[in-house]
C-alpha cells in the first residue's frame, strides 16, 4: 500500500481554509436579505430579483474563469497565484459590503448591489482553484478521498458557525444602539474577512506544489463549451447540484427568518436545533466512506433523498407556535444527514464526470469542471433568495419588527417546494445518471491504462458502432463450455475479413484467457484479443442458451458474450472496452439485448445509445 505524501500541516491549512470560505459564503447567502431590508429599506421581492441577476451572471461567468484557470501556466502552480488574488478582493467586497455609507435612497441601493456584484466575482476568483487543488494532491485513492473529505467536513463547521452564532455575535457587536444593528453586522464581516484571508494565504504558503501526473493541454473556449455539452453525466450531475444547492439556500434563509420570532421558537431552542443539525452533517461527512462502504453509491443516493423527504415533511406538520422544539431538532437532523449525504456523493460523482470527459472526449480539466460547481451553488442559492423574498412579501414582513402575518403558511410553502425540489433530483439522478456499478469501474481502469500509453485515440475506427455488424452476431448460441461459445464466433470474424489468421488469434485470446477470466458482471462476459492478425477493429456478440460461469466478480453466471479483436496498436481494445463498459452499464439495456429478436435488432440498439458515449 502506498504511504501518504500529505503533511499534517497540509491537511490542517487545507481544512481551515475549507472552512473560512464557508464562513463568508454563508454570512452572505443567510444575512445579506436581512441586512439590506432592515438597513437600505427595499422590498424583500426586489432585493430577492436583484441577488437572483447578480448569481446567475456570476455563475454563467465561472466556466470562463474556469478556461482561464486551465490555461494559466505559473512556477507556483496554476491554482496558487488565482486563489491568493481571489482571497485579497473578496475581504476588502466583503467588508464593503456590510459597511453603511452615508447615502441615501438610490445612491445607497447602487452601493449596496455594486459591491455585491463585486463579492461574488472576486469569491469565483478564490472558490473555483480552491476545489481543483484536490487532484493535485497525487493519485492515491486514500489522499483523493481524505482531502475531498476534509474540505467537505469543515464547510459544515465553518457554514453552521455563523448561522448559529451570527445573530448573537451581531447583537454582541453593536455597541452604540442594539436598535441599530448595521455596526454589528459591519464588525463581524470584518472579522469574518480577515480570519479568511489569514487562512488563505497560509494554506497556499504551505501547500505543496506537485507534479501533475495527468497530460493537459491548452483549448479554445468553444472547445470548452463543447467539452461541457458533450459530457451528458456532467450536465445531469450539474441539474442534480442546482436543485440540491436551491433547497438548501430555501430552507436556510427560511430558518433565520423565521426563528427570529421570539414565539416561534427561542433563541436557545435556534441555537440547540442548528447545532443539532450541523454535528449531524459533520459527522456524516465523516462517515462518508464507510458508509459506502458498506451499500452502493446508488442505495446511498436514494437513502439521503428518503431522509430528507422524511425530515422536512415531518416539519411541515409541525406547528410553529405550538410545536415540540425536539421533535422540531430530530427532523431537522434527518434532513441534515440526508443533506450531507447528497452533497458528498455529488461531489464525488463530479469527480467521476472529470474522468468521464476525459474517456469520451480525449481531455482533462479539472478548473472547468469544477467551476460547474459554483455555478450550480450561486445559481441555485440565487434561486432560492428569490423565492424567498417572495414567500416573505407573501408572509406580509415587516423590517425590523420581525413579524409576519401569514408565517405559518409561508413556511410551509417553502418547505413543501424543498420536498418537490429533493423528488426532482432522484428523478434526474434515477433517469440520467449512469455512472454506477462495476461495469463504471471497467471504464476506469481502462482510463488508467491509457494514460500509461500515448492518451486516447478519437478517430471513427475506435467507436463501437463502426466495430459492430449483424453478420458477427450469434442469437441462442449453445454451447457447453467457453470453448464451444468462442470458436463459432471467431469463425464469424474470420468469414468476415476481420481476422486473417484463425490459430494466431486463438493463441492470443487463450494466452488472456488464462491470466484473467473474461466474465464481468451482471452475466455479461468481454474476451479480447489483439494482434498483427486483426485487420480492423471489431466485436462479435453472443446471446446464450444457456449461462456459463466465467469468472464474474459478482459470481452470476454470463449468457451475453462480447468478443473484440484489435490491432496490436496497445489503445484500440481499451477504448473499446472503455466504451462497450459505458453502454452495457446502462440499466435495463444489457436485458434489452438478451431479448432481441433478431441481429439486426441487437446492432441497431448498441448503435444507437453508444452515440452518446462516441
Amino acid at each position: 500500500m502506498k504511504e501518504s505524501h500529505i503533511s499534517l500541516s497540509e491537511k490542517i491549512t487545507f481544512s481551515l481554509g475549507a472552512m473560512s470560505k464557508d464562513i463568508i459564503y454563508w454570512f452572505i447567502g443567510a444575512y445579506l436579505m436581512l441586512y439590506l431590508t432592515d438597513f437600505y429599506g427595499m422590498s424583500a421581492a426586489f432585493i430577492g430579483f436583484i441577488l437572483l441577476i447578480g448569481k446567475i451572471a456570476n455563475a454563467f461567468l465561472d466556466p470562463f474563469l474556469g478556461y482561464a484557470i486551465d490555461n494559466t501556466t505559473t512556477r507556483f502552480s496554476k491554482f496558487k497565484p488565482w486563489i491568493i488574488v481571489g482571497s485579497l478582493l473578496t475581504a476588502v467586497t466583503v467588508t464593503c459590503l456590510f459597511y453603511k455609507p452615508n447615502l441615501q435612497g438610490s445612491d445607497l441601493a447602487l452601493y449596496g448591489l455594486g459591491f455585491y456584484f463585486l463579492t461574488i466575482i472576486a469569491y469565483s476568483l478564490m472558490d473555483i482553484p480552491f476545489w481543483s487543488l484536490i487532484p493535485n494532491f497525487g493519485t492515491v485513492g486514500k489522499d483523493r478521498l481524505i482531502m475531498t473529505a476534509i474540505p467537505r467536513a469543515m464547510t459544515v463547521v465553518g457554514g453552521q458557525f455563523i448561522l448559529i452564532f451570527g445573530l448573537f455575535l451581531i447583537r454582541k457587536l453593536t455597541f452604540n444602539s442594539q436598535h441599530d444593528l448595521s455596526e454589528g453586522f459591519f464588525m463581524l464581516a470584518a472579522g469574518c474577512a480577515l480570519f479568511f484571508l489569514i487562512t488563505q494565504l497560509v494554506m497556499c504558503f504551505t501547500l505543496k506544489t506537485r507534479r501533475q501526473k495527468f497530460k493537459y493541454a491548452k483549448f479554445s473556449i468553444s472547445k470548452a463549451f463543447e467539452l461541457i455539452s458533450k459530457n451528458d453525466q456532467l450536465l445531469a450531475t450539474i441539474s442534480i447540484m442546482v436543485l440540491q444547492q436551491i433547497a438548501i439556500g430555501i430552507v436556510n434563509s427560511s430558518l433565520i427568518f423565521y426563528f427570529l420570532q421570539e414565539h416561534v421558537i427561542t433563541a436557545k431552542h435556534f441555537t440547540i436545533i442548528m447545532s443539532g443539525g450541523a454535528v449531524i452533517q459533520f459527522l456524516t461527512y465523516i462517515l462518508l466512506p464507510k458508509i459506502i462502504g458498506l451499500i452502493s453509491r446508488k442505495a446511498a443516493f436514494y437513502i439521503s433523498g428518503i431522509l430528507m423527504l422524511c425530515g422536512f415533511i415531518s416539519m411541515i406538520f409541525l406547528s410553529l407556535t405550538t410545536g415540540n422544539p425536539i421533535i422540531l431538532c430530530i427532523s431537522f437532523c434527518f434532513a441534515n444527514c440526508g443533506m450531507a449525504l447528497m452533497i458528498g456523493l455529488t461531489t464525488s460523482m463530479l469527480a467521476d464526470c472529470v474522468d468521464y470527459g476525459e474517456f469520451k472526449n480525449g481531455i482533462r480539466s479539472e478548473a472547468l469542471i469544477f467551476s460547474l460547481q459554483t455555478f450550480s451553488a450561486k445559481l441555485g442559492t440565487g434561486i432560492a433568495l428569490f423565492m424567498s423574498g417572495l414567500s416573505i412579501s407573501a408572509a406580509a414582513y415587516i423590517p425590523r419588527e420581525i413579524t409576519f402575518v401569514h408565517q405559518e403558511f409561508s413556511f410551509r410553502l417553502a418547505l413543501v417546494i424543498v420536498c418537490l425540489l429533493i423528488l426532482l433530483s432522484l428523478w434526474i439522478y434515477s433517469r440520467y445518471y449512469k455512472l454506477n456499478g462495476i461495469l463504471f469501474k471497467s471504464m476506469l481502469s481502462t482510463l488508467e491504462k491509457l494514460r500509461t500509453s500515448d492518451g486516447m485515440i478519437h478517430d471513427t475506427q475506435k467507436l463501437i458502432r463502426y466495430a459492430i455488424d449483424e453478420s458477427n452476431v450469434l442469437l441462442k448460441l449453445k454451447g457447453e463450455t467457453l470453448e464451444e461459445v468462442l470458436s463459432p464466433l471467431v469463425s464469424c470474424l474470420a468469414r468476415s475479413g476481420i481476422i486473417s489468421s484463425i490459430s494466431e488469434f486463438r493463441s492470443e485470446l487463450n494466452r488472456r484467457l488464462k491470466v484473467t477470466p473474461c466474465g464481468i458482471a451482471e452475466g455479461i462476459a468481454i474476451p479480447h484479443a489483439r494482434g498483427e492478425c486483426v485487420k480492423r477493429p471489431a466485436i462479435a456478440i453472443a446471446v446464450l442458451e444457456k449461462p456459463l460461469d466465467l469468472g464474474s466478480f459478482d459470481g452470476k453466471k454470463c449468457d451475453l458474450i462480447f468478443l473484440i479483436a484489435s490491432p496490436d496498436d496497445g489503445q484500440t481494445h481499451l477504448n473499446l472496452l472503455g466504451r462497450l463498459s459505458l453502454v452495457l452499464n446502462e440499466q435495463g439495456f444489457a436485458d434489452s439485448l438478451r431479448h432481441a429478436g433478431t441481429a439486426r435488432e441487437v446492432v441497431t440498439r448498441i448503435a444507437r445509445y453508444a452515440q452518446h458515449f462516441d
